[in-house]
């Protein structure tokens, strides 16, 4: 992944991680936190790759997760850079997949607006849990057709043309796979609900 888009340069080789994150509080200079990123824009974009699956989104999420070392190393006490980052970079990978998935709930019908509430910040983890695992398994229901069509309709966001094309199928394969998909899914959801 290029660092072209801030133009960050390694100007501190020889400084450590602790000592940059020093600096950049002491000074609130952005730089020092663009050596960081410079350092490890690799492990980032590639933890968010095997994540995310998808280059593009790696690289927003790459970028997303630099702007939020911007506001986290004035907050938090870290002891061990590395570890935190790393940390700090899955999971915010793993939130933005949970987030996607919620999509495909709004999406299904009013009846899941209770499901996408409990997924709110403030629900309790454990129900936010069961109601992933609880998705997971009913997209695995799914037949092969249909749950690729509703992986690129929901999830990577592509239109009903885009698919077709790239899976070259009709549209109205296309339409008939997402909407037999969907209905498929809140079935299962509805079956394995409260």
């Amino acid at each position: 992944m290029s660092n072209q888009k801030y133009r960050w340069q390694n100007k501190n080789p020889e400084w450590s991680d602790e000592r940059l994150i020093t600096a950049y509080i002491s000074t609130e200079n952005a730089s020092y936190v663009g050596e960081l990123f410079c350092r490890y824009s690799d492990m980032i974009f590639g933890l968010c790759l095997k994540h995310l699956k998808n280059v593009q989104e790696s690289e927003d999420a790459s970028y997303e997760l630099f702007e939020l070392m911007i506001s986290k190393l004035k907050t938090q006490q870290i002891m061990i850079f590395k570890p935190w980052l790393y940390r700090t970079s899955t999971n915010f990978c793993i939130d933005k997949l949970r987030k996607s998935k919620t999509n495909i709930i709004i999406s299904l019908d009013d009846r899941f607006e209770t499901a996408r509430d409990s997924l709110d910040i403030s629900a309790d983890f454990s129900e936010r849990e069961a109601l992933l695992a609880r998705i997971d398994h009913c997209l695995k229901q799914l037949n092969d057709d249909q749950k690729v069509c509703i992986d690129l309709f929901y999830f990577q966001e592509k239109s009903y043309q885009d698919i077709a094309q790239q899976l070259n199928i009709s549209w109205s394969t296309t339409r008939s796979y997402i909407q037999n998909g969907k209905r498929n899914l809140k079935i299962c959801m509805e079956k394995h609900g409260n």
